[in-house]
């Protein structure tokens, strides 16, 4: 199932969409005797001009090299730009605005500080699902083997059935972005579910020490589907003990996570 090509177009490349990376691309080249010969069929400004959109996507593990020039409209889109280490600085901003929402004290804040802990609580795990959603997708765009091993062990064979007409088409990139979306879809607020895309994607698995992750995101569940009320009845309240808890455990666990990617 191995998909990256070199391909030479003969003309223009436009890119608008943010769903498209490649292993390379440049402009200014001559035919290639080792590439694979595209000849568009649309133009832009009477240049031929391979456009690369939404309707029309290409594979992400494709070399590109194209006669005339390359434009994006999507320059520093978030699939093109974004690695571990900005996955990681958008979850300690994230982290560092709870904090300081926590610490305000005002009497009209007083009044709903139980509340609010909830709120903040539930955002500081919805923060971890967003880091572990974006490192995932950091790692399958890089790595094709990465892409392969999770689609094959955790996309549902119901959503295999739906997308198997794109290859049946030879449509890889469509293939491959309606399978980002499902990604970005999924929710990563389960030890089990982590623990079985990194290995899927040939990764070590990050550790639940004591279990204090699998206690977070049952207490999440909680909030979020019972508003907290226990099997007896009882509110569960987050305190400042739980507050500053949940944020440095989920710090703590995100570090471990950085500490696996960056030892690849």
């Amino acid at each position: 199932m191995n998909m990256g090509k070199k391909i030479f177009v003969d003309g223009g490349i436009c890119i608008n969409t943010q769903y498209f990376t490649c292993v390379n691309i440049g402009a200014g080249y001559g035919k290639m005797e080792d590439a694979e010969i595209l000849m568009p069929k649309t133009f832009l400004d009477g240049e031929r001009c391979l456009i690369i959109d939404d309707e029309h996507p290409q594979s992400m593990f494709n070399e590109y090299y194209a006669r005339s020039f390359v434009v994006s409209s999507y320059i520093g889109a978030e699939l093109i730009t974004k690695d571990y280490s900005l996955c990681f600085l958008e979850l300690q901003k994230g982290l560092n605005d709870i904090k300081r929402i926590a610490e305000v004290d005002l009497p009209i804040i007083a009044e709903l500080k139980s509340s609010l802990r909830r709120m903040l609580y539930i955002n500081a795990i919805t923060i971890l699902d967003s880091f572990i959603c974006s490192i995932i997708i950091a790692r399958i765009i890089r790595n094709e083997n990465a892409f392969i091993g999770y689609y094959k062990k955790l996309i549902s064979n119901n959503v295999k059935m739906k997308l198997e007409k794109y290859l049946f088409q030879e449509e890889r990139g469509k293939w491959e972005m309606e399978i980002i979306k499902e990604i970005m879809h999924t929710s990563y607020e389960n030890m089990d579910r982590i623990k079985e895309s990194f290995k899927a994607m040939d990764l070590s698995c990050p550790q639940d020490k004591r279990g204090v992750m699998s206690a977070h995101f049952r207490n999440r569940n909680l909030f979020v589907h019972r508003n907290g009320k226990t099997k007896n009845g009882t509110i569960m309240e987050v305190d400042n003990i739980k507050m500053k808890a949940v944020v440095n455990d989920v710090e703590n666990f995100a570090i471990q996570i950085m500490e696996i990617v960056n030892d690849m």
